[in-house]
């Protein structure tokens, strides 16, 4: 989903003076979206475009971690459920603990 326009311009010049945070894995992939058209716009000060850069290396940083973590979570609960291997079909997710999640 892209951000186009002034808006999204807004939202990217916002997002880089913001810290990474805890929002929704979505909506930093939102905003990810809206800094790289911002730079492929090509027409920002070289200051301002380094700024965006790195907020977005920030956010796509975030956002591999956040899927790292979604495919270990997903590889547990394979792995538990194989090792049940009982016939109620159940399904338990055991907590992972990892490092700078």
């Amino acid at each position: 989903m892209s951000v186009n326009g002034d808006e999204g311009k807004r939202r990217a010049k916002r997002g880089a003076t913001e810290a990474v945070d805890n929002r929704p894995f979505e909506e930093q992939l939102d905003e990810l979206d809206a800094l790289v058209a911002t730079l492929e716009e090509g027409r920002l000060p070289l200051e301002e475009a380094l700024t965006l850069y790195e907020r977005g290396m920030r956010l796509a940083q975030a956002c591999q971690r956040r899927l790292d973590d979604a495919e270990l979570r997903v590889s547990a609960l394979r792995a538990t459920s194989l090792a049940n291997d009982n016939e109620s079909g159940e399904f338990t997710l055991e907590s992972i603990d990892i490092e700078g999640a």
